[in-house]
């Protein structure tokens, strides 16, 4: 649904989407003028290419090795990782998504790289994602960093 409210002469008129729910999915940024108000489409933070500067763990059951918040915009998101060994390790990585296991486990050394829904978690609501990582063998750590992480329509 479009909404245009009609106003006086020198207001500014917006417009907005609803789904058939009811949530706002799409507005113009009124304040400002220029650009959308929602959704909030965030933009990659630039990341270091020396895997040595990487989050990483040494535990050799799973453990967080970084997190971040995001808005849930879009019923799926897609998230590339690389992943590295340090020393004689060997291991693997995985990512959670509120707690839960997302996506395939991988070997340390290969890349991350999934899209799959974001179950249970509403429109606008917030949801955390973990990478965690476990050293199987060796001497070292398991490392990983993720370069690229986006919402996608079903």
């Amino acid at each position: 649904m479009l909404l245009l409210p009609c106003g006086r002469r020198g207001e500014e008129q917006a417009w907005t989407f609803y789904d058939r729910s009811g949530n706002n999915i799409l507005a113009e940024d009124t304040s400002s003028g220029v650009g959308l108000a929602r959704p909030y489409l965030p933009l990659n933070a630039p990341v270091a290419l020396d895997s040595t500067t990487w989050p990483r763990g040494f535990a050799a059951t799973f453990s967080t090795i970084s997190v971040a918040w995001n808005t849930l915009w879009q019923p799926k998101m897609r998230l590339y990782a690389l992943t590295s060994t340090v020393g004689t390790a060997t291991g693997e990585v995985q990512v959670l998504v509120e707690g839960n296991p997302w996506g395939p486990v991988v070997t340390a050394g290969a890349a991350f790289d999934h899209t799959d829904v974001i179950p249970d978690v509403q429109l606008g609501r917030q949801f955390q994602i973990e990478v965690q990582a476990r050293r199987l063998t060796g001497t070292g750590s398991i490392a990983a960093q993720v370069f690229m992480i986006y919402g996608r329509q079903t």
